[in-house]
């Protein structure tokens, strides 16, 4: 237990100087962390799990961008086909009114 809290009061300490750099993603901090100061093998099989956490989060993540840019690209579709339906619908009522006048015009 006291290790433990050895351990977790190093962590935080690092945590708070390693996040304090910008350009270190989450991803790379974390496991520099637990493996530079957590060296027990409970601690290495925490270690192992987490990175096989982030990994998975990485992959859904991708999963999930590639899903976003593929709603996007239906809707942009969807959008140019209602767009040409409605014009085709503009240009009907066009030729309609233009009708009814000459109609009008010859009665």
């Amino acid at each position: 237990m006291l290790r433990q809290d050895a351990c977790s009061s190093r962590h935080s300490q690092s945590r708070q100087t390693e996040s304090s750099q910008s350009n270190s993603g989450i991803n790379q901090v974390l496991p520099n962390i637990i493996t530079k100061y957590c060296q027990e093998p409970e601690q290495q099989q925490m270690l192992s799990f987490i990175e096989s956490l982030m990994a998975d989060i990485t992959v859904k993540d991708q999963q999930l961008i590639a899903l976003y840019q593929q709603i996007i690209a239906l809707n942009k579709k969807r959008n140019e086909e209602v767009f040409a339906k409605n014009q085709k619908i503009f240009e009907l009522e066009n030729q309609l009114r233009q009708f009814k006048l000459r109609e009008l015009n010859y009665e």
